[in-house]
């Protein structure tokens, strides 16, 4: 009788352990944390009522119930008391699947000093299907079948959902980027791609760092061939049943794991990505820096040589490896290598939301937001209820002034993605552009309450601040952006603008030069750069400067226009005004660059012309731009006269 009760009992446990994989499966992990709670009831093994409080947690994990899994998690790891020098796979799995899921739990919470201790204990190497004594059922005891049984049915459920290698490295690799340990963070983060060329993820923060990855390296045939051999190898070894596990613990022991000291709570590091605004509002992008901070024990620097580069015949593999060039060039910000990078992509491939988005953020960074609009709206056509970057088409639709679009990208933001940042980031740029900047910092502030970290949110309110004329929380805001972000050039920029409006000149060159730094082929900072250089009179550099900005967007005509001003300021009008010519050619009615046309060639002789550009400067400008202009014209030896002159224009404040 008591024998046919334990089979009973087998059943339905075996049972239940199945539904809970199902539950699982179908996504309905409120249900999974019900079966496991009722498995927990009904057990009387200590050992097994572990095992089902451990795969309640995890469906808690899934649920994204961080708080309760925790505090079930830190439970699980007292009483199960794990010995490293125990040798029973059942424990060790437990333990091995216990501490990474409290180590995410904790990273998840921003504990990231606590998440790494807790990862450490199961660093690689950590195989306890190694212990499995594979010739130990013939000789174990006939009264524990049963109980080896329901340990089985256990241990193969445990083992659907306990991490390998390489997810155990790719999560301390994030925990530690998190923590602001970067050389750690990239060390743990290659050994992951190494192991698995899929872990998208992992290349992905590592490129958010500002590391230079090959990718050449991970993502060829003979990576994915070593992560086939892995799978085929944790299979085989996974199929083995363990035997003596009822002999290698004391149910009734109440030992517990020696208590860990207190955890530091860390700040996250996410990447949020910017861009520019005008020359009161400018936005540009964001990644992460690296740091040199050290972490016992160090893991094993990876030495791989691209031999296999020359063979990559798995489509999916190829695919990857052309977007982790696209999206390496990407956050080095060379973004035209990105555009014909992903030119070489499969037409599936180029159909996809993912790289729309890439391509709409590239052209966004080289500041064509009309060609960042029609990528944007074609990843929302493919995706419509896609939240990733929209914070950056809620920016781009701002530099266009498109009012409407931006009001309906924010409204369905809110219906859809009412708690995530990007939609009150897409909602404050809303009120941003109708000059509603409390209201629009109000709702930066809610994307910063969400997410404390989203970087983004913090660089919008320095910017909203800067338009209110308040400079000292504006500094705040781009001081907590970059500490978010160390490699988050915007912020680095926004201090440098304020200091140069201060005619803190060698401030603004500090910054503004670090912004450089992380990003050279930004024509915005390499002006504003030179505009520094120009208030020093250090006009060679700023002429070089403004040259080079000139080359990269020839297009923008605002660059080419200092670069006449300062010629002309230098007594090289004849250099001005091959400058000039384009612009002219471009916008005949401009006023501010006649004016300035009409004074280079006073300045090289030829009054007559000079006259003419002067007279079509001064049909349409006004106020004190039309009186500069009448001044002009008396110095030259005549007094033009023309109506309609208003009042209140200003030269430097021409947009172009």
């Amino acid at each position: 009788m008591a024998s046919d009760i334990i089979a009973a009992t087998t059943t339905t446990t075996s049972a239940a352990l199945a539904a809970y994989s199902q539950s699982i499966a179908s996504f309905l992990f409120r249900n999974a944390a019900f079966v496991a709670e009722r498995i927990c009831a009904a057990e009387t093994s200590l050992r097994r009522i572990e095992a089902a409080r451990l795969l309640r947690a995890h469906a808690l994990v899934c649920a994204g119930d961080w708080n309760a899994a925790k505090q079930l998690l830190s439970q699980v790891q007292v009483a199960l008391a794990i010995d490293p020098l125990q040798l029973d796979p059942f424990l060790k799995v437990c333990a091995k699947m216990s501490a990474f899921l409290l180590a995410k739990a904790s990273m998840e919470l921003g504990h990231a000093r606590e998440a790494e201790e807790h990862l450490r204990k199961i660093m690689p190497p950590f195989n306890p299907l190694l212990y499995v004594d594979r010739e130990g059922s013939s000789t174990h005891n006939s009264k524990h079948t049963e109980s080896t049984k329901l340990d089985a049915a256990f241990l193969t459920c445990l083992e659907k959902y306990c991490p390998d290698d390489s997810a155990i490295f790719c999560l301390m690799g994030l925990i530690c980027k998190q923590a602001s340990t970067y050389s750690l963070a990239q060390q743990y983060l290659l050994q992951a791609l190494e192991k698995n060329p899929y872990l998208w993820i992992a290349f992905e923060a590592l490129c958010d760092m500002g590391f230079k990855v090959t990718p050449d390296i991970y993502f060829t045939d003979t990576a994915c061939s070593n992560y086939i051999s892995s799978i085929k190898h944790t299979t085989l070894e996974t199929s083995v049943v363990p035997t003596k596990a009822e002999n290698t613990i004391d149910e009734s022991s109440s030992s517990a794991v020696p208590v860990l000291g207190p955890a530091t709570r860390l700040r996250r590091q996410p990447s949020a990505p910017s861009n520019i605004r005008d020359t009161k509002r400018t936005k540009l992008t964001t990644a992460t820096s690296a740091t040199n901070a050290q972490l016992d024990p160090k893991p094993q620097p990876i030495q791989l040589q691209p031999s296999s580069l020359s063979t990559n015949s798995c489509p999916i593999l190829k695919n990857i490896l052309i977007l982790a060039k696209a999206y390496l060039s990407y956050k080095q910000f060379d973004c035209a290598a990105t555009l014909k990078i992903i030119e070489t992509l499969c037409p599936a491939e180029l159909n996809s939301a993912r790289v729309a988005e890439l391509l709409a953020k590239s052209y966004f960074e080289m500041a064509d937001y009309r060609k960042a609009e029609e990528w944007f709206a074609k990843s929302i056509s493919l995706e419509p209820h896609r939240v990733s970057g929209m914070d950056i088409y809620s920016s781009t639709l701002w530099h266009l002034k498109k009012q409407v679009p931006l009001s309906h990208l924010a409204h369905t933001l809110t219906e859809t993605h009412r708690t995530s940042p990007q939609a009150w980031c897409a909602i404050g740029n809303c009120f941003s552009l109708k000059r509603e900047h409390d209201v629009a910092l109000k709702c930066f502030a809610r994307a910063i309450q969400l997410d404390p970290e989203f970087t983004y949110a913090h660089t919008l309110s320095g910017h909203e601040y800067i338009s209110m004329e308040d400079n000292e929380k504006a500094m705040q805001s781009f001081r907590t952006a970059v500490r978010c972000d160390k490699r988050h050039y915007n912020a680095w920029f926004g201090m440098g603008y304020i200091y140069l409006t201060q005619e803190k000149y060698d401030l603004a060159e500090f910054h503004l030069n670090h912004a450089l730094q992380i990003n050279s082929s930004n024509p915005i900072l390499i002006v504003y750069m030179g505009l520094v250089y120009e208030k020093k009179k250090q006009t060679t550099k700023a002429l070089d400067l403004y040259r080079r900005a000139t080359q990269l967007r020839p297009d923008i005509p605002l660059y080419p226009f200092r670069l006449a001003t300062l010629l002309h300021a230098m007594n090289r009008a004849s250099e001005a005004l091959t400058v000039l010519e384009p612009l002219v050619a471009q916008d005949p009615c401009e006023s501010a660059v006649q004016f300035l046309l009409g004074k280079c060639l006073a300045q090289v002789g030829q009054p007559a012309r000079a006259m003419k550009a002067f007279t079509v400067a001064q049909d349409v400008a006004s106020g004190k731009v039309a009186n500069s202009i009448r001044e002009e014209i008396e110095r030259i030896g005549g007094l033009v006269g023309v109506g309609g002159v208003e009042d209140g224009a200003n030269v430097d404040g021409m947009e172009f």
